[in-house]
């Protein structure tokens, strides 16, 4: 994962797609972290970042649901 997000304090959770990172903020954050993260890219030197919000897809709620401390009971 780009060493840059690493100045972006409150990511959860980080994933690479290709060319498309998806990162897990907050609930109710998400506009803020748009401009975090282009601004720490710019800062950083790794050229044109352009961060948007999306819906958490079937799979991001399934890895949420999995992880320890989640909350869920998963038998």
């Amino acid at each position: 994962v780009m060493s840059w997000l690493a100045s972006v304090p409150g990511i959860e959770e980080k994933q690479v797609f290709g060319a498309t990172l998806r990162l897990r903020v907050p609930r109710g954050t998400a506009e803020l972290f748009v401009q975090r993260v282009e601004d720490a890219a710019r800062a950083a030197g790794a050229g044109e970042v352009r961060a948007r919000v999306v819906d958490p897809s079937l799979e991001d709620v399934f890895r949420f649901l999995l992880q320890p401390g989640s909350g869920s009971a998963v038998a």
